[in-house]
C-alpha cells in the first residue's frame, strides 16, 4: 500500500506503523512539475507530471482498443 502523508506527519505515522507491527518506509516525496522514480539508485523515469497524467489518462482505453 502506498500512503501520502504531510512531512511533519511522517514520523509519526512511521511509529504508530512500528508499533502495530506494520512495515513502513519513505520511498518518496511529492510536489514539483516532474515525476522522478529512480530503481536502486538508477534513474528509471523523468517525465514531466502533464505528461504523465495524458499518457495514465488514457491507458485502459488503449488496453482494450488493442484487444479488440
Amino acid at each position: 500500500m502506498v500512503v501520502s502523508t504531510s512531512p511533519e506527519d511522517l514520523e509519526p505515522f512511521l511509529t504508530k506503523a512500528k508499533a502495530a507491527g506494520v512495515p513502513a518506509e519513505l520511498i518518496g516525496r511529492t510536489g514539483g512539475t516532474r515525476l522522478t522514480i529512480a530503481v536502486a539508485g538508477a534513474d528509471g523515469l523523468d517525465v514531466d507530471v502533464s505528461e504523465a497524467e495524458q499518457i495514465w489518462s488514457g491507458a485502459l482505453e488503449r488496453y482494450f482498443d488493442k484487444s479488440a
